[in-house]
């Protein structure tokens, strides 16, 4: 009967191609794993290893069976990690790739969701440059899970589901547009002196073929590769900028500046999150798709910007956290706006009397500590006595 110890002595020499590390790898003795493997291969019926002095490789066999044994292992690995999932949650390293342009307040919402749905697991986020090379990292299992917009071609061989479109408005001054505009077209946005991201963005890449595909020639003033950047430059006012609106999830209100929806026509770009169904990680992967998918991360356009504009936060109340939440979930929280305080309030500063009399505080005293008591029943010799007694009178001391 073929149990699984063999099938780990024998996918560790398959793997280190030497008996000695094989040996070593699986904390055993080298007797022991060549003993393993023999006792493997006549319960199969084949030759799996070709045998020298040295190891000199597998046989057209063995290199089938150590696929077949790989696989059973992995399958171990999973249902071991099952079943530990079972008894206290998920626990160990989530690791998730976020694309390095995709916005990162809604990513976060869902890393608080599932940071408070299991408290015993962690999180590490890399970001990468391109969806293919976040598509390669996890066919070779080196991520877990990916967010980013992922073209068709990179999601060969992946579970991908979608999370939510990120539609697009124009940050721009008040003065360069009417009061009463609710919307604007992509056209009407070319003509305005604009600020976009660097070519090579993609987001940039976007924009400039739906500019394309509407007839519109753009030729920014300013280009730059920081959302940081563009939102400064925004602020003056005297350029306006292209830009999804998941990005007002993070970037705070700024007086005399309107966030505009971009129609005819009305696009947007598709976030997805995608996983490698043969991840020997799949119970973490599999519980942050199915919150994701669960949950709305990022709150529908209208509202996003009228809640943008009013200053308030921009939370959805499904990923709104509470402090007494007890690692069982996020839960609504109700928010009242702004504190906001009337204006004498914050220049009242009380000032002590003697401060502005020029009073001088007094130092205070304090009193010494006493000596500790003798002992009841102790006598002081009576040189000592006489000595306190009178130390001047050196006829009256005792010798």
């Amino acid at each position: 009967m073929v149990v699984l110890r063999q099938l780990e002595y024998f996918v560790a020499v398959a793997r280190e191609r030497h008996f000695g590390r094989a040996a070593e790898a699986c904390h055993a003795s080298q007797p022991a794993l060549s003993a393993g493997i023999a006792k493997l291969e006549r319960e199969l019926g084949v030759t799996l290893i070709k045998r020298g002095h040295n190891f000199e490789g597998l046989t057209p066999a063995g290199k089938r069976i150590a696929n077949w044994a790989t696989r059973v292992l992995e399958d171990q690995q999973r249902l071991e990690a099952e079943a530990h999932s079972l008894r206290r949650g998920i626990v160990g390293t989530l690791h998730l790739g976020v694309g390095r342009y995709t916005i990162n307040a809604p990513v976060a919402r869902l890393v608080a969701s599932f940071g408070s749905h299991h408290p015993m697991a962690k999180i590490t986020i890399s970001t990468t440059e391109s969806t293919a090379t976040m598509a390669r990292r996890l066919h070779n299992f080196e991520l877990d899970a990916a967010i980013s917009s992922f073209e068709p071609d990179d999601a060969v061989g992946l579970s991908v589901t979608p999370l939510y479109e990120e539609k697009y408005v124009l940050l721009v001054s008040e003065d360069q547009v009417a009061l009463g505009d609710r919307s604007i077209s992509w056209m009407q946005a070319a003509e305005l002196p604009l600020v976009l991201l660097t070519p090579e963005m993609k987001y940039r890449q976007f924009i400039d073929k739906t500019f394309t595909n509407t007839g519109a020639v753009v030729d920014p003033e300013v280009e730059t590769d920081s959302m940081a950047a563009l939102c400064a430059h925004v602020a003056t006012g005297r350029w306006a900028s292209v830009v999804p609106h998941s990005l007002l999830l993070g970037m705070p209100p700024t007086c005399g500046i309107r966030a505009i929806p971009l129609v005819d026509p009305d696009t947007g770009t598709q976030i997805s999150i995608a996983v490698n169904p043969g991840s020997p990680n799949p119970i973490a992967a599999t519980a942050l798709v199915d919150l994701a998918a669960s949950c709305e991360l990022i709150s529908p356009l209208g509202d996003t910007i009228a809640s943008w504009e009013r200053g308030h936060p921009v939370n959805s109340p499904d990923f709104t956290l509470s402090k007494t939440d007890n690692g069982r979930g996020p839960k609504p929280v109700d928010r009242q706006g702004p504190l906001s305080l009337p204006p004498e309030h914050l220049l009242q500063i009380t000032v002590p009397e003697r401060v502005v009399t020029g009073e001088r505080r007094k130092p205070v005293r304090t009193r010494r500590p006493s000596r500790p008591s003798i002992r009841r029943g102790w006598r002081r010799p009576a040189l000592w006595r006489n000595a306190v007694e009178d130390p001047l009178d050196v006829s009256s001391r005792r010798i």
